[in-house]
């Protein structure tokens, strides 16, 4: 049986947290668009997996440790997903606690994410949403444009 959208969803960021990206290029689509706003600390802004890659490489080596724990997923469009999710984690060199909320933007076509879109602001995401349903520009929205 084919998993829900929301179950691929829970089970990326579980596969991610346990075995980090490259355990996930199965599920993602070679052109995904990978999009990290200022609000994040990482920002990025490329496509495909070596974008993805190069994102997770550096969340991976600014923090020693992290778990994700999904919070809340609310369907905004035709495989269009908003997910807020909660990151722990501890900082390679200076130990800081990190415990926050951040906002995902995340789109599922034929079984692979095309879409990664991170965000520190829930009004971020939602603009962010919103640009992509409507067309904006014919291109990825401006990761800060609802700051």
């Amino acid at each position: 049986m084919t998993p829900s959208p929301e179950e691929m969803i829970r089970g990326a960021f579980e596969l991610y947290g346990r075995d980090g990206m490259e355990a996930l290029l199965p599920y993602v689509d070679p052109e995904i668009e990978v999009i990290a706003a200022d609000s994040v600390l990482n920002r990025a802004n490329g496509r495909g997996h070596a974008a993805a890659i190069d994102f997770a490489r550096q969340w991976e080596e600014a923090w020693a440790q992290s778990s994700y724990e999904v919070e809340s997923i609310e369907r905004r469009g035709d495989g269009l997903y908003r997910v807020d999710a909660r990151t722990h984690a501890r900082g390679a060199g200076s130990g800081l606690i990190l415990d926050e909320l951040f906002f995902y933007v995340l789109e599922l076509r034929d079984g692979r994410f095309t879409r990664l879109h991170l965000y520190g602001d829930p009004a971020a995401a939602d603009e962010a949403v919103r640009e992509i349903l409507e067309g904006q520009g014919g291109g990825a929205p401006d990761p800060d444009s609802a700051r």
